[in-house]
């Protein structure tokens, strides 16, 4: 078992080493639709360097976790997200094969508007 850390860097050696298979199988398969994600990672991390990226992780919900890479000279920030299901860290990408049975829309934590509830 990896801890989020290590996990989040694990994503990023395998998209660096340009290998979307590697990628994919950083994936629960309970997602469905995972390439095009998996390549954009791929793309994004093409010449970096694993001994120069910090990885920054903000965690909004225990199981959830926000992940932004960023190197030096590099023009921009790599950013995906992580989540913690069946005893293991698993990269979201793609969507999931179980829909709500309640007619709620998959979505990520901690984005849209929340919900206020009248504790009357």
């Amino acid at each position: 078992m990896s801890t989020r850390d290590e996990f989040a860097n694990r994503v990023m050696n395998a998209a660096s080493s340009g290998s979307v298979d590697q990628v994919e199988r950083l994936v629960p398969q309970d997602r469905i639709g995972v390439r095009p994600g998996a390549q954009k990672l791929v793309d994004a991390a093409r010449g970096w360097d694993p001994a120069s990226w910090k990885v920054g992780l903000r965690q909004d919900v225990p199981e959830y976790v926000f992940v932004t890479v960023t190197q030096q000279g590099q023009t921009g920030p790599i950013r995906y997200e992580i989540s913690w299901s069946g005893d293991r860290w698993g990269l979201i990408l793609g969507t999931s094969k179980n829909r709500p049975s309640d007619g709620a829309e998959p979505g990520t934590p901690g984005t849209g508007t929340p919900k206020v509830i009248d504790p009357k």
